[in-house]
């Protein structure tokens, strides 16, 4: 009998995207999987399809609980599931027909306790290939646990899909995530806190290979684009790598890497301090920046010299992202 892989699907009112992902797993070419369905207390059509699914096929199992959010949907399923792999699937995305085939025989190939594979952001206007993939081993890059951990948390990786704290983008043995829960008071950034706390049961000398092809796709939907939530989202991402920081030695290659996103993220607030008009804490912001030794001579300029010039600087990035992404057209 060949393994079961669990994935696992937190449900809340996603009525016009939940019957396309799990559309896309059933067109799976790899065939034993359970569905644990977490419905977190939809008010929207979504539990009369889920339903409807479950009816069609056993597999798909389907849990209902009070809203309690995201993390507390997965906790559910991770508590109920019974394969011997885990797959993380949002409802308001997709994934390729191939990926559970190509994760599971690589994981099993490299003998190492996750695989990583890539995730592709896509809009309204965005052509996502789904043609069958043939790859060959060169397409797998081979990692220690250093360069995993930076894969996940350093933003300059010179991955294309892979980079990013995301629970979706990895396959993972059972056992790995055995007593491994998500913090419940998280509403952002949960992915990030609960992929640490994986890595800090890795072993010394874990290895595992990632696949820098799209086989998971990831709608960008028209709340990420509004400024307050993206303000609110950052203020969330400082505070969990500030959480993250804590629990690495001030010596080590994770802490410097994650302290680094930290900055980051803090320079990203900055920005949209500043073009809201907001410059209150620019002169500790400012005292950060010098303190630091890591941080490039051009990347540190603009603010030398004060609020004035950092606002102007800071709008023309702004406008330079909003040229780039003016065609972009995002999902409601």
């Amino acid at each position: 009998m060949s393994e079961k892989i669990s994935v696992i699907i937190p449900v809340f009112n996603v009525e016009n995207y939940i019957r396309e992902s799990l559309d896309s797993l059933l067109n799976q070419t790899y065939s034993n999987w359970e569905a644990i369905v977490v419905d977190d207390g939809s008010t929207d059509s979504s539990p009369k399809i889920l339903s409807e699914y479950a009816n069609q096929d056993q597999r798909i199992v389907v849990i209902r609980q009070e809203n309690s959010g995201v993390s507390s949907a997965r906790n559910t399923a991770l508590r109920k599931l019974t394969g011997d792999y885990v797959l993380f699937l949002d409802p308001d995305d997709f994934i390729h027909p191939q990926l559970i085939e190509i994760a599971l025989s690589n994981l099993k190939k490299h003998n190492t306790p996750l695989i990583v594979f890539g995730a592709q952001k896509f809009y309204r206007n965005t052509k996502v290939a789904q043609s069958k993939v043939e790859l060959d081993q060169s397409a797998f890059r081979d990692i220690g646990k250093i360069d995993f951990f930076s894969l996940m948390f350093n933003e300059q990786h010179h991955s294309k899909y892979c980079k990013g704290g995301y629970v979706y983008t990895k396959l993972y043995k059972k056992e790995l995530l055995t007593d491994c829960f998500f913090d419940d008071k998280l509403s952002y950034y949960e992915d990030e806190v609960y992929s640490n706390q994986i890595y800090n049961k890795l072993d010394s000398n874990f290895r595992t290979v990632y696949l820098d092809y799209p086989l998971y796709f990831y709608r960008q939907r028209a709340s990420s684009a509004i400024r307050a939530n993206r303000i609110r989202r950052l203020f969330a991402q400082y505070s969990c790598r500030k959480s993250i920081l804590r629990q690495h030695n001030p010596n080590t290659e994770e802490y410097r890497t994650i302290d680094h996103a930290r900055l980051v993220c803090l320079i990203k607030l900055m920005q949209i301090s500043l073009l809201s008009g907001y410059s209150g804490a620019f002169s500790l912001f400012r005292k950060i920046l010098l303190s630091r030794k890591d941080i490039p001579l051009r990347t540190l300029l603009p603010y030398l010299t004060g609020p004035v010039f950092a606002t102007f600087y800071s709008k023309r990035r702004l406008k330079k992202a909003s040229e780039k992404n003016k065609n972009l057209k995002y999902w409601a």
